[in-house]
């Protein structure tokens, strides 16, 4: 409170500071925090470039680092929105690098894709599949699975809980007919949202049910959808 950090982000800042001391700066006594060692502070600027001509492939990371760092005080404190950090005036591109081009994306994303494969290939041949992906975002996870589907065998429904990337979806993979798109919020119930029980043969999650307020309920909500 003495910092001003609103009581939404209290929980966050007490992970910090628990990474902190992990890390070795810090210690907890009691109820107190002592500072253990006191780190070199360096030019923020000058230590993203030097890591960024080491680490060309992080480019992703680095570039959303670099814009959400100097602004981590104010948003702790509810003076700055996060989200037009990640989405600066609802521009996708960062976001889009880190969840379909950095490294660990293109190997989580192609891991995904050839799981799926080996899936379709144990269904019975002729019956048309249905996948479903939750919180699809940006489309990143998306974008490894669709150039592998057999067009005619497979429906595919593109949701998420904003308007915005279902639009850009839209635009992004209108090359593919079999592709539906609804919003779904995954917190809620899914029969309340116009989606039926037992009705996908497969549900795809990448990086979001840990997200969420209730992991056990989103779970039973997962279930429901599935055959």
């Amino acid at each position: 409170k003495q910092l001003g950090v609103v009581d939404q982000h209290q929980r966050l800042l007490g992970r910090l500071l628990e990474i902190l001391a992990e890390e070795g700066w810090l210690q907890r006594t009691d109820e107190q925090w002592e500072v253990t060692s006191v780190p070199e502070i360096q030019d923020p600027q000058a230590q993203i470039n030097t890591l960024l001509a080491q680490y060309p492939t992080a480019e992703a990371e680095l570039t959303l680092l670099e814009r959400c760092g100097p602004k981590l005080a104010q948003v702790l404190k509810g003076e700055y929105d996060p989200l037009q950090l990640i989405f600066p005036e609802g521009d996708l591109t960062s976001t889009t690098k880190l969840y379909q081009d950095s490294p660990g994306a293109r190997a989580m994303n192609t891991l995904v894709q050839q799981t799926i494969a080996s899936a379709l290939e144990r269904m019975p041949q002729g019956r048309v599949v249905r996948i479903l992906e939750i919180g699809a975002g940006t489309g990143g996870t998306t974008s490894y699975i669709l150039p592998h589907l057999p067009v005619d065998q497979v429906e595919y429904t593109f949701t998420d809980v904003s308007p915005l990337f279902i639009t850009q979806a839209q635009e992004k993979f209108r090359d593919y007919p079999f592709l539906r798109y609804q919003l779904l919020d995954i917190e809620q119930t899914p029969e309340s949202q116009g989606f039926g029980s037992f009705q996908y043969d497969i549900i795809i999650a990448a990086n979001i049910l840990h997200a969420t307020r209730n992991l056990r309920q989103i779970v039973q909500h997962v279930r429901q959808l599935l055959v």
